[in-house]
C-alpha cells in the first residue's frame, strides 16, 4: 500500500507526545503536527498568549500502512488510527499542502490580532477605560483604528480607537 497522509487520533491532550514518539520510529515516516498560537482574553481581562494543537486530539502521520500500521497504533500518545467506516481516514498530499500554506514554517498558524467586524462585542483592554464593554460601530480598514459605542456615565459615546486595544468578546 502506498503512502498516505493518514489521520492519528491522540490522547487527551498527548499530540506532542504522540508526535515525537511516531518520529522516533522511522526516518520514512513523516509527521505533521499545527499548532495555533493566538491571544486569549482572561477573567481578569488580562491578555495570554495560547499555543495549542490546531486539530485537537489529533496528528498526521505519512507512512505505509502495511509497513508501519502496529508500530504507528501503539506508539506513546496514540488512541487509534482514525477510521472512516471500514477504511482509514487520510488526506491528500494537496489537502495537507493547503494546511501547510496557512502556517509558518514551525507549522504555527497565528493569529495574533483578530479580525474585528462590524457589531462585535469587545471590551477596551488598555487604557483608562479598560475593563469597558462597547460594541464596533465601524472598522476603519488600513488605519488600525475602530469606532466604537460605549456607554460612560450613563451616556452613549463613539469613540475612535486602536483596535490592538480591543479583545473581541466570545458570542
Amino acid at each position: 500500500m502506498p503512502e498516505k497522509w493518514f489521520v492519528v487520533r491522540c490522547k487527551p491532550n498527548q499530540e506532542r507526545v504522540a508526535f515525537k514518539s511516531i518520529r522516533t520510529l522511522s526516518s520514512s515516516i513523516k509527521v505533521f503536527s499545527p499548532t495555533i498560537r493566538y491571544i486569549k482574553l482572561k477573567e481578569n481581562r488580562h491578555k495570554i498568549l495560547v499555543h495549542e494543537a490546531l486539530f485537537p486530539g489529533y496528528i498526521f502521520a505519512k507512512f505505509s500502512l502495511n509497513e508501519y500500521y502496529k508500530q504507528v497504533s501503539y506508539a506513546y500518545g496514540i488512541k487509534s488510527i482514525l477510521r472512516n467506516g471500514s477504511d482509514f481516514a487520510y488526506l491528500t498530499d494537496q489537502g495537507i499542502q493547503k494546511i501547510r500554506q496557512q502556517i509558518n514554517d514551525e507549522d504555527v498558524l497565528e493569529i495574533l490580532e483578530p479580525k474585528i467586524r462590524t457589531g462585535d462585542s469587545v471590551w477596551i483592554t488598555e487604557g483608562p477605560m479598560a475593563g469597558t464593554d462597547a460594541v464596533i460601530k465601524k472598522v476603519c480598514n488600513g488605519k488600525e483604528r475602530a469606532l466604537i459605542l460605549l456607554r460612560f456615565l450613563g451616556q452613549d459615546l463613539l469613540v475612535n480607537m486602536d483596535y490592538k486595544k480591543l479583545f473581541i468578546k466570545e458570542p
